[in-house]
């Protein structure tokens, strides 16, 4: 418990032995430093195939006997550990660049145990989870099909397919554009995959470049070629009060304001008459 690491640091293991009591002083620490729920862990179980699946759950109690987390018995990891108990979870806190792995077989809590539990989340919540058929297959959409799964060794394995989205419009600004109507979209790689999907597909730019992007060899991997693009034009600052990367910040101030005047149909009116109807656009610094 106490060797030191690769890199020689072991101040971080305390000098403890008792792995519990190490954890419970990590735990400590990340529930002061860690912005977003400390105790979310990543649980992985398996089928009885050994076939695994991995999600995220939130940790609810622990002690020298375990680790304590409530899920719907009948979702997938319920099943799952029906079958074969044995999981492993993962703590990752990224502000402490800690992480802890827990490798074990898992044991139902009992009945007042998760009764008490249950009976102290907000009414909504019980509702919700007493509704709710975790990981069940949905049949309620006619253009959704249900099948087995193909790469399954089980038999009766459905799984969802789903018809691919086709818009009928895509809207995007980007860095740079030319006159071939090729557009470098830097990291938003999603932007590409909207225009491959989209009947039609319009485009602004920061500014239109002299020269073709597709012969550029760096920029022709997050480019979009001119075929998916039906119209390009250039507007300087066009995605203000949005920022674009490697270009301007947002102008988290504008969008406190329209945030503000959004909450009411009146100051919607009256942000879309001062700024989009009656207004020029307005550039950022």
């Amino acid at each position: 418990m106490n060797q030191k690491n690769s890199l020689g640091l072991n101040k971080c293991f305390l000098d403890l032995d008792d792995p519990f009591k190490l954890f419970e002083k990590w735990f400590d620490e990340a529930k002061k430093k860690e912005i977003n729920d400390p105790n979310a862990l990543a649980l992985g179980t398996a089928s009885k195939t050994g076939i695994p699946s991995v999600r995220m759950v939130l940790l609810k109690g622990f002690d020298n006997n375990g680790f304590v987390f409530y899920t719907n018995l009948n979702s997938q990891k319920g099943n799952e550990l029906k079958d074969n108990p044995n999981a492993t979870m993962c703590f990752h806190w990224k502000s402490l660049l800690r992480q802890i792995r827990i490798v074990g077989t898992l044991k139902l809590v009992d009945d007042k145990t998760a009764d008490d539990y249950y009976n102290t989340r907000a009414y909504e919540s019980r509702i919700g989870a007493w509704a709710s058929k975790q990981s069940s297959i949905l049949k309620n959409r006619k253009d959704w099909k249900v099948g087995n799964n193909p790469f399954a060794d089980e038999k009766d394995d459905p799984i969802v397919f789903l018809p691919a989205l086709k818009p009928d419009v895509a809207l995007i600004h980007a860095p740079i554009g030319d006159k071939f109507g090729n557009v470098w979209v830097g990291v938003r790689r999603e932007q590409m995959l909207m225009a491959h999907a989209a009947k039609t597909t319009y485009v602004t730019v920061e500014e239109i470049v002299e020269g073709n992007i597709m012969e550029d060899l760096q920029l022709k991997a997050a480019a979009i070629p001119g075929i998916y693009i039906n119209a390009i034009a250039e507007a300087k600052n066009g995605a203000w009060p949005i920022g674009i990367p490697g270009g301007y910040d947002s102008d988290h101030q504008h969008l406190k304001g329209y945030v503000e005047l959004a909450q009411t149909a009146e100051g919607f009116d009256q942000y879309m008459n001062e700024h989009i109807y009656n207004s020029k656009a307005e550039a950022a610094e």
